[in-house]
């Protein structure tokens, strides 16, 4: 397993420091197979270049972009910003719960991601699933 992390200038000291030095005390511990990998550039900005957008992409994109560096197929459940599916049931968002507005924020646009999302479905580079998982 590897766990990437893009770190901004001033993050020695941040909380945020005090997580990953957590998490490797953790992965030490336990004496898991782990290599940690880390950016001078965060993983938004790297993937906001990469995918030439103009919005901070969310923290699933951002996983979009980790997870194919290591996997040959990629499932995505639950992306999907709006407010109702297409079978009309209402859909929850995470912490942006109860409701999007305009299906954004001023950091993210849901709907410019998943319109990106559908086009990569589309191309078959990722395998995009909205329906409910089965039981």
């Amino acid at each position: 397993m590897i766990v990437f992390f893009g770190l901004q200038k001033d993050a020695h000291g941040s909380p945020f420091s005090k997580q990953l030095h957590d998490i490797a005390g953790y992965v030490k511990k336990k004496n898991l197979n782990t290599r940690f990998a880390f950016s001078y550039k965060t993983a938004g900005g790297l993937a906001k270049k990469r995918w030439k957008m103009e919005t901070y992409p969310s923290s699933g994109l951002i996983m979009l972009m980790a997870a194919e560096t290591f996997c040959e197929e990629i499932t995505l459940y639950g992306f999907y910003p709006y407010e109702k599916n297409p079978q009309g049931a209402p859909v929850l968002h995470h912490y942006f719960d109860p409701r999007l507005v305009n299906f954004s924020t001023p950091v993210h646009n849901f709907d410019n991601e998943h319109k990106f999302l559908q086009s990569l479905h589309k191309k078959g580079t990722i395998r995009l699933v909205i329906d409910p998982c089965e039981s």
